[in-house]
């Protein structure tokens, strides 16, 4: 029975080691797809452009690549806006999970958001204008 304790202990201490070094590298790179964040590490800068969905209490961003979940951390007050073209900026947030199969999808750390006008909405408004 103590084999066992030592193995579990011994394994929990190697796999938090691993978690913790992936986290700590630093990603040179932004990533601008959906797909791209799907496959990158914690801690990943994202930037992202597509439109924010809602579906069972949860938000996620849609662009052509796919969908991810958002986190939306209150500490922020960022205004939700759904079913409209929006940048968001942030940061993949990853478990310890993923590291033994990647079929756990990574969640979007929320910085900033902001909402994008198309180049038709634009040239309607400033016709307004005048």
């Amino acid at each position: 029975m103590a084999k066992i304790i030592k193995f579990a202990i011994i394994c929990c201490c190697l796999l938090t080691s691993v978690y913790l070094s992936a986290e700590s590298r630093d990603s040179d790179q932004t990533l601008n797809t959906v797909a791209s964040a799907k496959q990158a590490d914690n801690k990943a800068q994202v930037i992202l452009t597509g439109v924010i969905i809602q579906r069972d209490g949860n938000y996620f961003l849609r662009d052509l690549t796919g969908q991810i979940k958002l986190d939306f951390p209150p500490s922020k007050n960022i205004t939700i806006v759904t079913n409209q073209k929006v940048k968001i900026t942030g940061k993949i947030k990853t478990n310890l999970l993923r590291l033994v199969t990647k079929s756990v999808e990574p969640t979007v750390r929320v910085r900033s958001l902001e909402v994008i006008q198309n180049a038709s909405e634009v040239s309607a408004d400033s016709a307004k204008k005048l």
